[in-house]
């Protein structure tokens, strides 16, 4: 519960007190209308890029950049016959210096987050393995702004993504945090091979957890899940439901052909910590040491249909 607090004071609260400030406060110059709007322009920036919209609603990504520009022109139109410096008491000065602190910083975060949707090394390219419906990546991009399992060092889930499904209102889930797995909209989709190749391994014999409940074993981290040999690349399709997959290792496999269904399997985490739901997590990886284990394994880069799907990117999949 506090984790959610925390997150519904940075989505709504905060934005919300930003947004009252800009439209009411009384400006004494160009200059200080001016560092209000980036303050507020940054912070908006910020969570636009690194939120966690599919809580709340994917929409919802876009309101408060809608709220801001209604602020905005009502707070150009005012300050037009302002000058552009007025002298600034000590209170003032203070909270000039305030305002351009905090600005920095999300500034600074905006850009890391921002810098995150393009990568750097060589792209495997894929097909989107899930059908049917509008489809939400909670993590995902090169940087630990908006993908939690990123990391500066080569290891193997550093382009790992984290895919939902929403529903027409942009929900992921009916309620917040439900406590049966069919209210999620991602259990039970079908998963499909993004890939041709040959199959490495199958995990397939771990339950579907409860949301929010951890498995505590590291040996069942990925939960169920195929590992698909793909030329000097093996693609992990993992968190799946239990006795789904319908492949085994060995099998020849060809793009679009069904390996199984997303469920709630593994060890699992959601944003900070707060909940375990379920998922499809998706992660291409290269042969990076002397022998072949998951840990001498480094993240490859993955292209879907051309693109490096990132945190909080809508794929809508036919």
């Amino acid at each position: 519960m506090f984790n959610f607090i925390i997150l519904l004071t940075e989505h709504f609260v905060i934005p919300a007190v930003f947004m009252v400030w800009l439209w009411k406060r009384l400006y004494k110059s160009k200059f200080d209308a001016i560092f209000m709007a980036l303050l507020v322009g940054v912070y908006i920036h910020y969570i636009y890029r690194g939120g966690e919209w599919h809580l709340f609603g994917y929409y919802f990504r876009y309101f408060w950049w809608a709220v801001f520009l209604i602020a905005l022109v009502r707070m150009v139109s005012q300050f037009r016959n302002l000058p552009l410096w007025s002298p600034q008491t000590r209170k003032e000065k203070f909270g000039h210096y305030f305002m351009g602190f905090f600005s920095m910083v999300f500034l600074g975060l905006g850009v890391w987050a921002y810098w995150g949707t393009t990568f750097r090394g060589e792209a495997v390219s894929l097909s989107f393995p899930l059908k049917h419906g509008n489809f939400y990546v909670i993590e995902g991009g090169d940087s630990p702004l908006i993908n939690n399992h990123h990391r500066f060092f080569p290891v193997p889930e550093k382009f790992s993504l984290e895919v939902v499904k929403l529903d027409n209102a942009g929900r992921y889930a009916r309620g917040f945090f439900p406590g049966k797995l069919a209210a999620y909209n991602a259990f039970g989709e079908k998963v499909y091979s993004p890939c041709n190749g040959i199959v490495v391994s199958v995990i397939d014999s771990l339950p579907d957890l409860p949301p929010s409940e951890l498995a505590g074993k590291e040996d069942v981290f990925p939960g169920n899940q195929v590992v698909i040999a793909h030329g000097g690349v093996w693609v992990y399709l993992s968190r799946l439901k239990l006795h789904s997959i319908s492949v085994q290792p060995g099998d020849t496999v060809h793009t679009g052909q069904l390996l199984g269904e997303i469920g709630n399997s593994g060890l699992l985490g959601g944003p900070f910590g707060l909940t375990a739901v379920p998922h499809l997590h998706i992660q291409g990886t290269r042969k990076s040491g002397p022998g072949n284990s998951y840990y001498e394994r480094e993240g490859a880069p993955m292209l879907f249909a051309g693109k490096f799907l990132v945190k909080n990117t809508l794929v809508e999949a036919p």
